[in-house]
């Protein structure tokens, strides 16, 4: 069927991600990876003049998206190879409009605990948007390890938690991940997504991907073992 154009609507994928996470179908929104995700939230959400505030080092695509939009960066220091949540909150100001928090930290690997986001989304205010990066989800088995959908989403906070099929899943090829958030930030992406921007091989491929717990089980545990021989090096 590669001769028609995809799905513009992604309409199936999106059910399965609302079925799987428990959320309504208008509350989750793909797009071309995590990248694309950002991009569209970037574009949805920010006007010139807007703030962002992230840890640094992080993922640069907060930075690249929000700068597009002609937002002002603010840069965060880690601490100890971890975002410092309590500086974060201290970074904010009447103008930001959105918080990223890369969990894990993509390059250092680093994750804060649930108490620590517990106290962050207790203390950030209300005309903030947080946006929790979990794109490692899958690989981390941690009882300190939140699930930001079940944890802050689904208890209502003003959150949009991004995932993606790049990592575990094995398809940073195909460019497909997506978000979970308030319908009417999602509806406002959807609004900024191009047409069939997720190709038709990413939504049946992503689509298949969630049918097998045994594969991502057995991935899993083989990068954990990889983990321990890095140690041991």
């Amino acid at each position: 069927d590669l001769n028609r154009y995809p799905d513009g609507g992604i309409y199936k994928l999106h059910e399965l991600l609302a079925g799987r996470h428990g959320v309504s179908f208008d509350e989750v929104c793909v797009g071309a990876g995590a990248d694309g995700c950002i991009d569209m939230l970037s574009q949805a959400t920010l006007d010139p003049g807007d703030e962002i505030v992230t840890g640094w080092p992080s993922f640069p695509s907060y930075v690249i998206y929000a700068r597009k939009q002609s937002a002002a960066t603010t840069l965060v220091p880690l601490a100890n190879l971890r975002y410092d949540l309590d500086a974060l909150l201290a970074a904010v100001t009447p103008k930001t409009k959105l918080v990223y928090i890369c969990h894990p930290n993509n390059p250092t690997g680093t994750m804060n605990t649930v108490d620590e986001l517990d106290a962050y989304f207790e203390q950030v205010p209300e005309h903030v948007l947080t946006v929790v990066d979990q794109a490692y989800f899958e690989y981390i088995d941690r009882d300190d390890y939140p699930d930001a959908v079940e944890g802050y989403l689904k208890t209502g906070k003003r959150v949009v938690v991004l995932r993606t099929f790049s990592k575990i899943y094995g398809l940073a090829g195909l460019r497909v991940g997506y978000a979970v958030g308030p319908q009417a930030t999602v509806a406002a992406m959807a609004k900024v997504r191009r047409p069939f921007d997720v190709t038709t091989t990413a939504q049946v491929a992503a689509s298949a991907s969630l049918d097998a717990p045994e594969e991502i089980a057995r991935r899993r545990a083989v990068n954990n073992e990889g983990l321990e021989r890095l140690d041991e090096i």
